[in-house]
């Protein structure tokens, strides 16, 4: 049996976010490390949902307001209309140590200017 799975930057995304949101059911020494963590919203560019649950976590972080699926749902609500089942998705991702999300946003990172140079080139 042959299985063709292919991780994909919104799949990466994802699960990063889930930690984020979820960090309220992690381990206590994880949770101390998310809180004081600043997500790098800009890198999140799976799809228009990933971009505005990065966007609201990085702006709940800036006014040090707690953070989880619930909050931040809520504060997206009051502000714009998101698909409820791309939500749901993300937010019902598995989710992850403090360390694996800071490897998956390095990765993200890695992926990000990997695309940034393809597209130059291919501007050429």
């Amino acid at each position: 049996m042959r299985n063709d799975y292919q991780v994909t930057r919104k799949n990466i995304e994802a699960l990063i976010l889930s930690c984020f949101l979820n960090q309220n059911r992690t381990l206590p020494l994880d949770e101390i490390e998310f809180k004081d963590y600043k997500l790098p919203y800009e890198i999140f560019k799976g799809n228009k949902t990933n971009k505005i649950i990065a966007k609201a976590i990085h702006n709940l972080q800036e006014k040090k307001q707690p953070i989880n699926d619930e909050i931040i749902l809520d504060y997206i609500q009051e502000r714009m209309t998101i698909n409820p089942n791309d939500y749901f998705e993300v937010s019902n991702y598995t989710w992850c140590t403090f360390d694996t999300a800071v490897d998956y946003i390095e990765r993200l990172k890695v992926i990000d200017a990997d695309e940034i140079k393809l597209s130059l080139l291919r501007g050429l």
